[in-house]
């Protein structure tokens, strides 16, 4: 029986594909596992990112994030080229998956006998089927008896086979011959139970804050006396916007808190809890889905994934984020152009050239610097537009807020506006227009130097 692993950060990128083991695989791969970050611009697997092939028992423990692809706690997507028996079985995933499925998204072939961590990858629910796998619970993937139920052939039984494939510790499985070696720390992992993300009130300033809570499970205290390094990953591409080392001394009651600047942690070992809350940050480009990572001196990593109501995977994210509100847009000042509407008014005049128009929201700009003051702002409603003359934009002082307002005497619509790109808000009004009825499915958008922006009103 042959036995390969790959432990640590590992990337591979294969056709576009990458995976903690192989980017791509055509052939056939057994007794093997991989644990550490897989990273990925475009698709990602925890295991391999695509596969062609036979893969049988296998695991993958590492976190995932994947880019413009799709990304797969296992693989991003299997395919049959039409050669071989294509399957994946007898196989597993713990790790925290920053995309859309729990084992995989695009199948055309076999997944048997195969399961993930809903808790630990944010995907789904426990009895969820992903496309032939099963999703369970971080308690339910300690129980022997899911992978007995499933026909796994384990050490010291028959019933299943005589071959002694995989064996258990701690309630993970690992692959008997090499031992548990691949599974340390593999059942050390949490739960994001709750995220609170606030915008601090301009984007000049280090006043963004976040707050986490959540689940710990099967941590042992000694791996919280020494070193532990917390890590906040923003989106499917993984960016780091917070990391910090803090030290933790030993605590006989195993809670342990700990004070590091103007970020407070707190690990209650004997109620299995975790608490993060972190104030005057930078928090610039942090985007659902948002991934927290916990690694401790002696190299155990424990990673969870939270997602963001609007922006869940296909797999089905738990919405853990803000509850009813979304992540701040403001945050990704510097970073894309966004634009949103919070509130908008129509009201048809009773003769012609008396329609008016008001409307508010959030903008943001990648281009910080640019000065929307120095051309032509366009602002569309469906098929009506009115232009803003640069030069009646005015700068307010040093700072990024720009005002407009129709020239007395001026003919036609009265415009006034203003967009202000420090606290990233807009707020636009048109008198004595004509306007028009514009349907349920009318557009806004702003138009400026390389910013051009639209949205579909409901």
């Amino acid at each position: 029986m042959a036995v390969s692993s790959m432990l640590g950060y590992e990337y591979d990128s294969v056709y576009g594909y990458s995976g903690g083991f192989v980017g791509r695989n055509t052939g056939d791969i057994e007794n093997s596992y991989c644990t550490g970050l897989v990273a990925s611009d475009y698709s990602a697997g925890g295991f391999a990112g695509l596969n062609t092939g036979y893969v049988k028992y296998c695991y993958s423990g590492g976190t995932v994030s994947g880019g413009e692809g799709v990304t797969g706690g296992f693989a991003a997507a299997i395919q049959d080229a039409g050669l071989i028996d294509l399957i994946i079985t007898d196989d597993f995933v713990l790790g925290a998956a920053a995309g859309s499925g729990g084992v995989t998204v695009y199948p055309i072939g076999g997944i048997q006998k195969s399961f993930w961590d809903v808790d630990s990858s944010g995907i789904g629910e426990s009895g969820d089927g992903s496309l032939g796998a099963i999703g369970k619970s971080s308690v339910e993937m300690v129980n022997i008896g899911t992978f007995l139920d499933a026909g796994w052939d384990f050490v010291d039984e028959t019933e299943n086979g005589y071959e002694q494939v995989w064996d258990i510790e701690d309630g993970t499985p690992f692959l008997a011959e090499i031992g548990n070696m691949g599974v340390q720390g593999l059942s050390y992992r949490f739960v994001l139970d709750k995220m609170t993300v606030k915008a601090g009130r301009s984007r000049g300033d280090n006043g963004d804050s976040i707050s986490l809570k959540g689940s710990l499970f099967k941590i042992p205290a000694e791996l919280f006396e020494g070193q532990v390094n917390f890590s906040i990953y923003a989106g499917s591409n993984m960016t780091v916007v917070h990391n910090q080392t803090i030290y933790l001394g030993t605590n006989e009651k195993q809670l342990y808190r700990v004070k590091n600047g103007a970020s407070q942690y707190s690990f209650d070992l004997t109620t299995d809890t975790f608490q993060y809350i972190g104030k005057g940050l930078n928090l610039t480009g942090l985007e659902a889905p948002v991934t927290v990572v916990i690694e401790t001196g002696t190299g155990c990593t424990a990673s969870a994934t939270g997602y963001d109501r609007g922006v869940l995977g296909s797999g089905g994210g738990v919405d853990v984020i803000n509850g009813k509100k979304s992540m701040p847009v403001e945050l990704m000042s510097g970073v894309e152009d966004v634009l949103t509407v919070d509130k908008v008014k129509f009201k048809a005049g009773k003769k012609a050239g008396t329609d008016s128009l008001s409307v508010q929201g959030q903008i943001v700009v990648a281009d910080v610097s640019a000065d929307i003051a120095a051309e032509d702002i366009v602002i569309t409603y469906g098929d009506y537009s009115v232009t803003l003359e640069a030069e009646n934009i005015v700068r307010q002082g040093e700072k990024k807020v720009f005002k407009y307002k129709s020239p007395k005497g001026s003919s036609g619509e009265k415009v006034s506006a203003t967009i202000d790109l420090e606290k990233c808000k807009y707020s636009i009004s048109v008198r004595k227009a004509d306007i028009g009825e514009q349907g349920s499915e009318a557009s806004f958008g702003i138009k400026f130097s390389e910013y051009e922006e639209s949205i579909m009103l409901q």
